[in-house]
């Protein structure tokens, strides 16, 4: 999952319940003025890379998840901020995000 302002997390799919009809909804973001609205959302595996596209056309790619810890995407809770996944100039945002298995050498 990421937002527009270039923060983002991942977060189990088992941590969302089912909801019923007239459900009240589950909050997925916890939506500050730095982090922006949520952007993309997306399934992934742990083995797979993501890609950040932003509005200005800037494009980065980063694993889902490293060896190293302090590395990758962080696992949180539903209801966080998440962590900063993108650096944006003033103006620019987060557009899409996109998964794909690394090609094994």
């Amino acid at each position: 999952m990421a937002t527009s302002g270039g923060f983002g997390k991942l977060t189990p799919v088992e941590a969302y319940p089912k909801q019923h009809r007239a459900g009240g909804g589950v909050r997925t973001f916890k939506l500050v003025e730095k982090a922006g609205r949520v952007s993309a959302a997306e399934v992934v595996s742990l083995a797979q890379q993501v890609m950040i596209v932003s509005a200005e056309g800037i494009v980065i790619q980063t694993p889902v998840k490293e060896k190293d810890p302090k590395q990758g995407i962080s696992v949180q809770g539903r209801s966080t901020q998440g962590v900063r996944l993108m650096k944006l100039d003033p103006g620019d945002e987060v557009v899409a995000i996109a998964s794909f298995e690394k090609e094994k050498k």
